[in-house]
């Protein structure tokens, strides 16, 4: 954005791009991370199922997020730049909490 390649037009074409970076990269993580909650913790499926389906759903809000919160704040007068870190990590950190407790409610019946 600062360079001026990307412009607020280019909206959809970087939502678009950062949903398929963050699948990507959240199905490797996930699938990684399955695997040694299995191994590690008495081989429960649910609990390992439970923390994969929270990282992938984190990772993919985080990125988009990331990707589209910058040009939310050009399109508002405010500069990207300070959405960079703040904002992005509180509102990704939130975010996280709530879809993790509410996939463990919904698996592990807590």
């Amino acid at each position: 954005m600062a360079l001026g390649d990307i412009r607020l037009r280019d909206f959809l074409r970087v939502f678009w791009r950062e949903i398929r970076v963050g699948v990507i990269c959240a199905l490797a993580l996930s699938a990684v991370n399955f695997g040694r909650i299995y191994v590690m913790h008495g081989r429960s499926v649910l609990l390992a199922l439970t923390v994969s389906l929270a990282l992938i759903c984190t990772v993919i809000v985080a990125k988009a997020l990331g990707g589209l919160l910058p040009m939310l704040a050009k399109r508002l007068g405010i500069d990207p730049a300070m959405m960079a870190a703040p904002v992005i990590t509180t509102i990704a950190d939130a975010a996280s909490l709530i879809m993790y407790f509410s996939i463990a409610r919904v698996i592990l019946g807590l």
